[in-house]
């Protein structure tokens, strides 16, 4: 039987030697092209700074603007205000732009159910506090069976962290059901 502190040790040193693992195999990088990578880390800061400096300047610049020449401030001019700021992504290196459109939908999602909850235009059971827990927790089941069952949709780096977070899943048999058995616990033959 495992016991809570036993578990608690084995999980406390596999995480520090992670962490050794991670900060020898950083030093090690650093040492061997240390230029580079010190030019590539400076480059994606600054990068990255532009990118929130211009968008939110320019969320206030556009609302401010349409606010002034409409002389009115309604929701459609925040909408048409805020609509040009998108255009800074393009900033960003194009593999960082899906990952920050898919953290401005979360919000975006939460925003929504939040005005029509206050607007009260939401039943009552759909009345959620926490409206992107629940988005996050579909997409999290979503994920995982696709990587129970369709690992071939993964892009490679992402299939080896879930792999690194998970665990390797038990394979297939011929019929696409997982052939794992806890109680022999053996592979598939």
């Amino acid at each position: 039987m495992c016991s809570y502190a036993s578990c608690h040790a084995t999980l406390s040193y596999s995480l520090k030697k992670d962490a050794v693992s991670l900060t020898l195999f950083l030093a090690f990088l650093t040492t061997c092209r240390p230029y580079t990578i010190l030019g590539k880390s400076l480059l994606g800061i600054a990068r990255s700074s532009l990118f929130l400096s211009v968008y939110c300047a320019s969320a206030w610049a556009w609302t401010c603007l349409l606010f002034r020449t409409f002389q009115s401030a309604n929701t459609p001019l925040v909408i048409l205000g805020t609509f040009p700021t998108g255009l800074a992504l393009f900033i960003e290196k194009k593999s960082r732009r899906i990952e920050i459109s898919l953290y401005c939908l979360a919000r975006a999602i939460e925003s929504f159910f939040t005005c029509m909850t206050d607007a009260g235009l939401c039943p009552p059971i759909l009345q959620i506090k926490r409206a992107d827990v629940v988005v996050f927790s579909i997409a999290t089941s979503i994920i995982m069976h696709c990587y129970a069952q369709e690992r071939e949709v993964f892009r490679s780096k992402y299939l080896n962290v879930l792999d690194w977070v998970f665990g390797v899943p038990p394979p297939l048999d011929n019929e696409g059901k997982s052939c794992y058995q806890p109680d022999e616990a053996k592979k598939c033959q």
